[in-house]
């Protein structure tokens, strides 16, 4: 079986400790992998992952450039494995202009992590970014939920979805990372949502997950390992595990994804 993860963070060598431990604190629990070109290179070797989608978001508006250009570099080291999503910052005002380097820096769809950018996911600025990528075709892919913040329910990411119906969206963490109950109320039934399976299966548990899998449609659902913060081989574990038709297995495992990005399989 092949395996696309669809949720991969990546960062510069000589930020990744600081990175990582923000985000551990943030979550407040310990991640399970550094995050290191090294450890990264031994992950997703051990995990026989055949493609991953990287990115990084900018969590301050001066970021966004730079970021873009460590990412479309990664991804060019490996075309045939790294699919590159570029970052965006609704507070930088060239984020127009910097989607005009996209093709250039071969960056495929958008990331977005509101809760740490700090802006609604419906806020007028970034309606405005949505617009411009409906009409351009590039997807976002956009973090959703957090216990402590609001900028992330996915209530707003509904209001998104319903306004730009040709905007492809990937909502994270099967919709929102401890707010699953609202994204399944939300989100199930939108033609232009699509979900990754990222830090949702050990808060649910297996049955809860399943059921969760189907409301939202086989075919919309994508692996993801959120690495750094778990390894690769968890995420292809997690599905290998489940009590589903094997045919089910592999779409979500790398199917969904290839179709979503429009590759070959």
């Amino acid at each position: 079986m092949k395996f696309f993860d669809f949720h991969v963070h990546i960062f510069p060598e000589k930020i990744v400790a600081k990175a990582v431990g923000f985000l551990e604190n943030h979550y407040q629990f310990q991640w399970e992998c550094s995050g290191t070109e090294n450890d990264f290179q031994l992950r997703f070797r051990e995990a026989k992952i055949n493609k991953c989608v990287i990115f990084s978001s900018a969590t301050k508006p001066e970021q966004m450039q730079n970021i873009n250009d460590f990412i479309s570099r990664r991804a060019a080291s490996r075309p045939d494995f790294f699919v590159g999503f570029g970052t965006l910052h609704p507070d930088n005002s060239a984020w127009k202009t910097e989607l005009d380097r996209f093709p250039v820096l071969n960056l495929h769809g958008v990331k977005l992590h509101p809760d740490f950018q700090q802006f609604d996911i419906n806020a007028p600025k970034a309606m405005k970014m949505y617009e411009e990528l409906e009409m351009r075709n590039l997807p976002i892919l956009v973090h959703l939920g957090d216990r402590k913040l609001d900028f992330s329910k996915p209530s707003r990411l509904a209001e998104v979805a319903k306004k730009f119906p040709r905007l492809r969206i990937v909502a994270a963490h099967m919709g929102g990372y401890s707010a699953w109950d609202e994204a399944r109320d939300k989100l199930a039934g939108f033609p232009n949502v699509w979900f990754d399976t990222s830090s949702t299966f050990p808060f649910l548990g297996k049955d809860e997950f399943i059921e969760l899998i189907y409301t939202y449609g086989i075919e919309k659902i994508m692996m993801g390992s959120d690495y750094p913060s778990k390894t690769p081989q968890h995420a292809t574990q997690e599905i290998m595990n489940l009590d589903i038709p094997e045919a089910d297995k592999e779409s979500i495992s790398f199917r969904n994804a290839c179709r979503f990005l429009n590759l070959p399989e």
